[in-house]
């Protein structure tokens, strides 16, 4: 079946033999009379829709530099009297041909930001596969994907006495190691690899199938969870919804988000080991274990956030990759502090020790500076450095954090740590020392890994993509340890 195959938005809205009908053209020139949605090379949806030189539109302009959340819609008709909705369309060409011998037309061209069919059917949604790209095909998967496909043949030989007929059916089949058993927050589902993927990157597409229907929001979070521990982010590009009986009742289809396709060209580095050593072959019970207790912990850690914020960072240039991996980290301890107030102390002073020491002089600092002959704004200053005296520098912080976690760190762990914000603050980095700054990037990489690892007891050891070799190590030891093994990466 084609709806098994992969996304099906195409061959539904662009077929010859039933066209779609334009219910609401939203913000494009009327009155249309084609349509054509496809996906680009870099798999946005683009809607090509052509209408006559003379039609207009009531979509208003606004002016260069406007900041708005696009509400921009349409509504098609498409087969079976099925409606689909195009959300966030945005018109960015029109050009129109004028034929002496011909229709002339005017042609315009929109980005779409999602595409959803409404279906009218009764039949409820049973199971549902998200279409999904980026996957790392050197991963070879525990179990397995098969095939059949059956072919009925028949032919008839006729003449005015006789009538001869034959049938045959032809049977092909096949199976390959592309799939990943799981059950994820009580959710069954399968992540499969296609097998013959024909992607120009160098990472595959896929889906995963589920045998139920969860809610948008736990499947984003399990593919958050998923990227996360795999080692690369998922795209997520639509999926297709089906009955019990594996009839297609719905479908969606969004413009994926790659980071401008950079996703596609980052190694694949998962944050603990889920393969055996020198083997490729993924371990089904690491990842579910792993996924599952990150997914216990989603909200509590802010995950969200926290993935995008390290998938940008995986993405960034080198010199900006340690600013936003400790950008990672940071949010990560107030996330956690958020979650266990209390953990650690985050003052110099022991709150007996502020009682009876700090907050007397805090008292005549404040009534000293409100009786200074300065502007009000300088005293507002002054109040502020003054009331912040018992805070902790961020790098004790860091320290405390991880003391906290029982997570060691040596002394390139707290250097990597001190010269973060480098660039962020304008810091020079020498072309020369392009190899220091990238082993920085390196350790600030497992310290956010080994820190998500511990909070959320997914893996009792990481991988150290600081060391050659990538060795495996316990998460309690730095990247000075010697590992007893090394990855299969």
């Amino acid at each position: 079946m084609e709806s098994w195959n992969g996304e099906i938005f195409e061959s539904y809205l662009n077929n010859p033999c039933f066209p779609v009908k334009v219910i609401d053209a939203g913000p494009l020139y009327v009155p249309i009379f084609s349509v054509q949605i496809k996906r680009d090379e870099k798999q946005k949806i683009i809607l090509t829709s052509r209408s006559l030189p003379t039609s207009q539109r009531s979509a208003v302009i606004r002016p260069a530099g406007t900041v708005q959340i696009n509400t921009n819609k349409m509504i098609l008709q498409a087969v079976a009297g099925m409606r689909v909705i195009l959300s966030g369309v945005t018109p960015y060409s029109d050009i129109t041909y004028w034929k002496t011998s011909g229709e002339s037309y005017r042609e315009e061209l929109s980005r779409i930001f999602s595409i959803e069919s409404m279906s009218t059917q009764d039949k409820p949604i049973a199971k549902v596969i998200e279409w999904v790209a980026n996957i790392d095909t050197s991963f070879v998967f525990p179990h397995r994907f098969s095939r059949k496909e059956i072919t009925n043949i028949s032919r008839e030989f006729i003449n005015t006495k006789k009538h001869i007929t034959q049938k045959n059916s032809d049977i092909v089949s096949g199976f390959s190691s592309t799939c990943l058993g799981l059950t994820i927050a009580g959710y069954s589902l399968f992540f499969c690899l296609h097998p013959n993927h024909k992607d120009r990157h160098p990472s595959g597409s896929g889906f995963i199938l589920y045998e139920s229907y969860p809610d948008e929001k736990s499947r984003i979070k399990i593919r958050d969870c998923l990227s996360f521990i795999l080692g690369r982010p998922l795209v997520y590009y639509g999926e297709t919804r089906f009955s019990e009986q594996d009839q297609v009742v719905g479908f969606k289809a969004v413009s994926g988000y790659s980071i401008d396709e950079k996703v596609f060209s980052i190694p694949t580095m998962p944050p603990a080991p889920i393969c055996p050593v020198e083997i490729n072959c993924v371990e089904a019970d690491d990842v579910e274990k792993a996924v599952n207790n990150l997914f216990s912990m989603y909200e509590q850690l802010s995950f969200e956030h926290l993935s995008w914020i390290y998938w940008h960072a995986r993405c960034a240039p080198i010199h900006m990759q340690c600013v936003e991996l400790a950008a990672g980290i940071e949010a990560l301890q107030v996330a956690y502090r958020k979650s266990f107030p209390g953990a650690y102390s985050m003052t110099i002073l022991s709150p007996d020790q502020t009682e009876d020491l700090l907050n007397p002089l805090l008292n005549s600092f404040t009534k000293t500076i409100g009786e200074m002959d300065i502007e009000a704004e300088q005293k507002r200053m002054l109040k502020n450095k003054v009331n912040g005296l018992n805070n902790l520098p961020l790098s004790v912080v860091n320290e405390r954090f991880f003391k906290h976690l029982s997570l060691c760190m040596d002394e390139d762990e707290a250097q990597a740590w001190k010269h973060r914000h480098v660039s962020a603050h304008g810091g020079i980095t020498d072309p020369k020392n392009g190899i220091s700054l990238i082993h920085k990037t390196k350790i600030l990489q497992n310290l956010f890994h080994r820190a998500v690892l511990k909070i959320t007891n997914a893996h009792d050891e990481y991988v150290d993509y600081y060391s050659s070799r990538y060795p495996i190590k316990r998460l309690e030891e730095s990247v000075s340890s010697i590992g007893v093994r090394f990855s299969s990466l």
